[in-house]
C-alpha cells in the first residue's frame, strides 16, 4: 500500500530525476525490511511497560492501538506516514522465534520430549513391539524406514537448513499446544474471558518468552567469549537463571497480575489465574507424556504380551 502510494506521488519527478527515483525505491526496500522489526519492537515495548493499556486497546478498543507511543515511533515516522500498528499475536510469536533463531538458539534443545525418547530407547522398543505384533505392520514399517534412509531422501533433507526447519517446526507445535492450553485455561477460569482472548493473550506471552530467550542466548554467546574471561560454568549458569526467571515472568507472574485487572467486573482472581495456569500446564504435560511415552510404553507392553 505504502509503496504504491509513494510511487504514484513521485512518478512525475522520477521521469526527470532518475537518482531521486532510485532513492525512493531504496527507501521503500529499506522500509519493507525495517518496519516489521519496528512493529515487533513496539509490541514488545508495550507489553513490557504498558501491558494494561496495550491489552485494553487490543481487546476492548478503548483507544486506537496504533496511537500508543514507544521510543521507536520517530524512526517509524521517518520511513512512512502510515499508521504504526503493533504485531498481532501470531506475528509476535513468529517475531520471537525469528529473534531466537538469529541469536543462535538451538530449537532442538527445547523439545525435551524427543530427547527423552532418544535417551531411553522407548522409540526403538515401541517399533520392535509394533512390528512383532503383525507381519503386515512390520512390512509397512520396513518400507517407510527404507524410504526415509534412502540416498534420495537424505539428499532432499540436505537441501534445507536444519535451523530453519527446527524453527518452523517449533512454530507449528507451539501454535497447536497453545491452542489447547488456551482453551483449557478458558474453561478453568470459569469462562470469565473469551476463548479467543485467551488464545491471543497466551500467544503474546509465549512470543515474549521466545524473544527473551533470544536475548538470553545472545547474552550467553557474549559471556562465553574468551575476552570476557569468566569462569567456565558462569555463562551456562546465568543463561539457566535468566530462562527460569523469564519463563516464570511471562507464563505465571505477568498473567496473574494482568488478567484480573483487565476485566475486574468478571471477578477473576489472581488465585484462580494461578490455579488455571498450573492445572492447565499439568494437564497438557500429561497429555503430551501419554502420547509420546505412555502410549508407546503401552504398545510395547501389549506387543510383548501378545
Amino acid at each position: 500500500m505504502f509503496r504504491k502510494k509513494r510511487n504514484a506521488d513521485h512518478v512525475g519527478e522520477s521521469e526527470h530525476t532518475p537518482l531521486l527515483a532510485i532513492w525512493y525505491q531504496t527507501r521503500a526496500a529499506f522500509a519493507d525490511l525495517i518496519i516489521p522489526m519496528l512493529a515487533g519492537l513496539k509490541t514488545v515495548w508495550l507489553l513490557l511497560f504498558s501491558p494494561l493499556k496495550f491489552f485494553h486497546a487490543y481487546f476492548d478498543h478503548t483507544r486506537p492501538i496504533e496511537k500508543l507511543r514507544t521510543p521507536f515511533d520517530p524512526v517509524w515516522r521517518a520511513l512512512t506516514k502510515e499508521e504504526r500498528f503493533p504485531l498481532d499475536p501470531s506475528q509476535l510469536l513468529l517475531f520471537g522465534i525469528f529473534t531466537a533463531a538469529l541469536s543462535g538458539f538451538d530449537f532442538n534443545t527445547s523439545n525435551r520430549f524427543l530427547e527423552v525418547l532418544r535417551a531411553t530407547g522407548i522409540t526403538k522398543q515401541a517399533r520392535e513391539g509394533v512390528g512383532n505384533a503383525s507381519s503386515s505392520t512390520e512390512t509397512v514399517i520396513s518400507n517407510i524406514e527404507q524410504a526415509w534412509n534412502s540416498a534420495i531422501s537424505q539428499n532432499i533433507f540436505g537441501l534445507f537448513d536444519q535451523t530453519i526447519v527446527n524453527a518452523i517446526t517449533e512454530l507449528i507445535v507451539t501454535l497447536i499446544i497453545t491452542m489447547f492450553f488456551a482453551f483449557i485455561f478458558y474453561l478453568l477460569v470459569g469462562r470469565r474471558m473469551s476463548a479467543t482472548h485467551s488464545y491471543s493473550f497466551w500467544l503474546f506471552m509465549i512470543g515474549l518468552q521466545f524473544f527473551t530467550t533470544g536475548v538470553s542466548s545472545l547474552m550467553f554467546s557474549l559471556t562465553s567469549l574468551a575476552t570476557i574471561n569468566l569462569p567456565e560454568f558462569m555463562p551456562g549458569f546465568f543463561y539457566s537463571v535468566q530462562e527460569l526467571f523469564f519463563s516464570l515472568l511471562w507464563l505465571l507472574i505477568v498473567p496473574a497480575f494482568i488478567l484480573p485487572r483487565l476485566h475486574p467486573e468478571t471477578e477473576l482472581t489472581t488465585k484462580r489465574v494461578i490455579f488455571a495456569i498450573i492445572a492447565g500446564r499439568g494437564l497438557i504435560a500429561g497429555i503430551v507424556w501419554f502420547f509420546l511415552v505412555g502410549y508407546v510404553s503401552l504398545v510395547t507392553i501389549l506387543g510383548t504380551i501378545f
